[in-house]
Parts: C-alpha cells; sequence; structure tokens
C-alpha cells in the first residue's frame, strides 16, 4: 500500500509540473483580444481607403467642372464684347466654387484629404524670351475681323484688333494672322493697335489653356505711342504648349481686354494624318 501511495504522489508531482509550463489563462485572453482590435483595425482601414478614393473622385470632378466653368466664362467675356459693351469686369461673371465643393475643402463631413485642388486663374511670372515690343510706326493694318477694347474718346487710351500670329514684321505689325497652330510651333505673338499708350499705362497679356492661366507678361512702353503696333510673345519652350483651347487677352490698366481665341494641335492633327 505503501508503494500505491508512492506511486499516487510521483503522478501527481508529474502532473503539477506538466501545469507549471501550461500558458496562464490572462495571457491567453489578451492574445484572442489582441486579434479581435487587429481585425477592427483592418476593417476600418480598408474602409477609409474607399471613402479616400471616393473623395479623390469627387475633387477630380469638381476640378473639371470648375475648368469649364472659366472657360465659360471667356466665351461670355467675348460674347459681351462682340454685343458692343465697352468694359467687361470677368470677376463678375466668375461663377463660385459649388457648396458641396467648398465643405470638402473645408473638411466638414468628410474624411481623409481635405485640401481640395481646384483649377483657379493663377497669375505665374515667367522671366525667360517672352516679352512685348511697341516701338515703330504704324504700317499696313492686316484685313481681319476686329475684337477691340474700344474707347468712346478717341484720346483715351485703347487697345483695337488684337489677333495672333507666328511672327511680326520690321513695323510690329503681324506677318500673317492665324488662329491654329501645331504643338511643335516655336511660339505666339498677339498683336494690337496701341493708341495714346504712354509710360504710365499699364498692359498684361494673359495666356489661358482650356480657362486655367499659363502665363503672363506685364508691359509699360518708355515712350508715347500715338498709334502703332504693340506686340507679347509666348515661347512655347516657357509654358506646358499642350494641344487644346487657348485664349489670350491684353488688360489696359487692369480692364480686361476682349479674349482672342486660338487653337493648339498636335502634329499629326495638323498635318491630317
Amino acid at each position: 500500500m505503501n508503494r500505491t501511495r508512492m506511486l499516487l504522489l510521483a503522478a501527481a508531482g508529474v502532473l503539477a509540473g506538466c501545469n507549471m509550463f501550461a500558458p496562464d489563462s490572462g495571457q491567453i485572453t489578451l492574445e484572442a483580444e489582441y486579434a479581435a482590435r487587429g481585425t477592427e483595425v483592418a476593417a476600418v482601414r480598408a474602409t477609409a481607403t474607399v471613402q479616400s478614393e471616393r473623395l479623390a473622385v469627387t475633387v477630380e470632378a469638381g476640378s473639371t467642372a470648375l475648368g469649364r466653368a472659366y472657360a465659360q466664362t471667356t466665351r461670355i467675356a467675348a460674347t459681351l464684347f462682340a454685343l458692343g459693351t465697352p468694359f467687361v469686369d470677368i470677376r463678375l461673371i466668375t461663377p463660385p466654387a459649388p457648396e458641396e465643393l467648398q465643405s470638402i475643402e473645408a473638411g466638414q463631413g468628410a474624411t481623409g484629404p481635405t485640401s481640395l485642388q481646384v483649377a483657379p486663374i493663377v497669375q505665374p511670372t515667367i522671366i525667360g524670351q517672352g516679352g512685348a515690343q511697341g516701338n515703330a510706326t504704324l504700317g499696313s493694318t492686316p484685313d481681319v475681323q476686329p475684337v477691340a477694347i474700344q474707347s468712346p474718346d478717341p484720346a483715351l487710351p485703347a487697345l483695337l484688333d488684337p489677333v495672333t500670329a507666328a511672327a511680326v514684321g520690321g513695323d510690329d505689325c503681324a506677318l500673317a494672322p492665324v488662329t491654329a497652330f501645331d504643338s511643335a510651333a516655336a511660339g505666339v505673338y498677339v498683336v494690337a493697335t496701341a493708341r495714346s499708350i504712354g509710360p504710365a499705362n499699364r498692359l498684361v497679356a494673359r495666356w489661358l489653356r482650356e480657362g486655367v492661366e499659363q502665363v503672363s507678361y506685364e508691359w509699360s512702353p518708355g515712350f508715347t505711342i500715338g498709334q502703332g503696333c504693340i506686340w507679347f510673345y509666348m515661347p512655347a519652350a516657357e509654358v506646358d504648349f499642350s494641344p487644346g483651347n487657348w485664349t489670350v487677352q491684353i488688360d489696359l490698366d487692369g480692364v480686361a481686354g476682349a479674349p482672342l481665341a486660338f487653337s493648339v494641335a498636335g502634329m499629326d492633327a495638323a498635318s491630317g494624318g
């Protein structure tokens, strides 16, 4: 019987020793909770990714809509000039961003990125080959359809008959007005007849593609131009000279000029291939 008791005690000791190496119940609970929290985090990340992608699509659609709105503003201004409106302030016909896009920009009711990048009219300053010219007497004026910044008083500063061209002559007037260029062109001139323009006047040429300003050049003559041609030149190398619908307008002393439309086509389209 003593031997039986000794065997039972030995077996109990072995079982007790095995139990020492078993995991603690608290540790098992923590590991299970950690696994559950990991699953929740993965689910939250997946949901955030979907919401972020939806927001990006909304932002892109809003940017496209605003770009079209700015282009429409340009066309409205051109129509008003064609109907005889002497001065047009484009700020009065530029639409604001839709309310839902403004709320996204302000970070209201959205998760993920809160910075809305729309297509504003920017005004970068480019220093390079671009510039302006107006130091020759008036030569022959090309026979083109005029789009003018008209002034009721002939003695007041004015810009008349703006055109786009690939080159200018020695009199600073356009050699051959054109409205279609290919993407391999060296650049584009905008030429106008200046009347009663002097050093106190400020001229700014703004170049836009699909309603978004790409570059602007500012110039004031160092002399008085009674009547003569002036020009601004936009080198293709200074901007993203991509195919599309372009406009250029010359502002005179802060008053926006009539937008002048021209197009840029790829080499294949220009050659008809």
